[in-house]
């Protein structure tokens, strides 16, 4: 594992990640009294600190081999994935919202119906995603949220809540479901690494459904914390190789010959759940589509 290859390759390819080391520039690191910069199979005791220029960003990186997501969070989505429809289904719900609206913005009230805690006061908007299964296996993988907003707790009436919907990124219909803030939160900061040990995946959808794939993206994997992955695992995105005939094979039934996978980008995983995660699309040589295969550096 070259993570340090790693690093200065996503900090020249991804603009954003550059930024976020440029806010840290001031940080110190340690580097290697001798040795390529690239160099993880020699030990060094002797050790010198740095102050960093504006300029080397990338070096910036390799301090901790760390990022804050504050720096990348617009292009990020929120998500929440559970076992299965029913279980979305029986989590506290949107019942009505004020001055009889079918659909919500920032500063309206929601009724809400399931709340049971009083001591809980920030909460997670989500409408309905999809339902995932593994392309190959055909095993249920999970049903994922998307989260659409935020709701600040104003009051009980009963046997129901009354919210202020704080932000929103769509519109809020009734029938959205809600969680507490705490259940989708972010890592602040990402630690940096190869991904190790992990099978091989698939890239299942991305936002809007769309069919292609580009730089930024975020997008769901076939993959989790129970196949290895971690939050801030690097990932290779390779389409699958053809199955072409050799030109060369004048016989009446000419086998075909797969080509070999063709390495098209590679992403960031910044959110894990135990079958699926989120990940950020940092680098794509050619356009990227679902079901392209996800593989360890």
């Amino acid at each position: 594992m070259q993570i340090r290859a790693i690093v200065l390759s996503i900090s020249m390819s991804l603009s954003i990640i550059s930024d976020a080391v440029l806010a840290e520039k001031g940080a110190a690191v340690a580097i290697p009294e001798t040795g390529s910069p690239t160099d993880t199979h020699c030990n060094h005791s002797v050790q010198e600190k740095v102050k960093l220029h504006p300029k080397l960003r990338a070096s910036a990186i390799l301090e901790k081999n760390t990022i804050s997501l504050d720096n990348i969070r617009p292009f990020l989505r929120k998500a929440f994935v559970f076992d299965n429809e029913r279980q979305f289904s029986g989590i506290p719900h949107v019942i009505a919202e004020d001055q009889d609206r079918v659909e919500g913005g920032v500063g309206n009230l929601i009724q809400v119906k399931g709340l049971t805690t009083k001591e809980e006061f920030f909460y997670t908007i989500y409408r309905p995603g999809k339902a995932y299964q593994h392309p190959v296996t055909k095993e249920c993988l999970g049903y994922e949220a998307i989260a659409i907003g935020t709701a600040e707790l104003e009051r009980f009436c009963g046997r129901v809540a009354e919210l202020k919907i704080t932000t929103s990124e769509e519109a809020i219909e009734i029938g959205a479901r809600l969680l507490p803030s705490y259940a989708s939160e972010l890592p602040p900061r990402l630690t940096l690494r190869d991904a190790r040990r992990v099978p091989e995946g698939y890239i299942l959808n991305t936002i809007g459904g769309i069919q292609q794939v580009g730089r930024n993206s975020v997008v769901t994997l076939s993959l989790g914390t129970r196949d290895g992955l971690k939050e801030g695992n690097f990932l290779e995105i390779y389409q699958t190789g053809k199955n072409i005939i050799d030109p060369s094979d004048t016989s009446l039934r000419p086998c075909k010959i797969k080509l070999c996978d063709t390495r098209v980008g590679r992403l960031l995983v910044y959110k894990t759940f135990e079958k699926l995660s989120l990940g950020l699309v940092i680098e794509a040589t050619q356009p990227i589509y679902l079901l392209d295969k996800l593989k360890t550096p």
